[in-house]
């Protein structure tokens, strides 16, 4: 079995386009369409670096799938996260959707939390550590939040481009 190149960095024009990138997969949109809509919203991302950028976000989403459905209290292997593609504050790096009502969470009844640290965490302490931030965090905004839920979508590993502190 051939291995995987390490991953490149996305090119600046994908990184600033990473949340409408993310938002159009999300929606399931082609390629096309996705690279369309962020050309008439003003942001133009060559294809290959918008293709880059949909298999990075694939990635993404498969890790937090894999580790979403290991044991509350084991410990993923970080080997099914992928590799951040650019320097991450902690060693990994996981994104969180909480559900529920309240300040702070948009039309839908989501918040997004990352939730950041320098050792791998089992799902329980990932959860525990999102509705800690939006439940007993110092930012009164959450005050008067009630949660319904919690899910990971996300994790990446710090890789070759490092930590902030570390």
């Amino acid at each position: 079995m051939a291995s995987r190149p390490p991953p490149a960095p996305l090119a600046q024009s994908a990184l600033r386009a990473l949340p409408a990138i993310q938002a159009g997969f999300a929606r399931g949109l082609s390629s096309r369409a996705l690279q369309s809509t962020l050309a008439s919203t003003g942001m133009g991302v060559r294809r290959t670096d918008l293709l880059q950028a949909m298999a990075y976000v694939r990635d993404v989403e498969q890790a937090a799938d894999r580790i979403r459905f290991v044991g509350k209290d084991r410990l993923p292997s970080a080997a099914v996260m992928p590799e951040a593609r650019t320097t991450i504050r902690s060693s990994f790096s996981y994104a969180v959707r909480v559900a529920g009502a309240g300040p702070g969470f948009d039309a839908d009844g989501r918040l997004f939390v990352q939730v950041a640290s320098d050792r791998n965490l089992t799902p329980g302490e990932i959860e525990d550590a999102a509705l800690e931030a939006v439940e007993e965090g110092d930012d009164e905004r959450y005050a008067d939040a009630q949660v319904s839920g919690v899910t990971l979508v996300g994790a990446v590993r710090a890789g070759r481009f490092g930590s902030t502190f570390g």
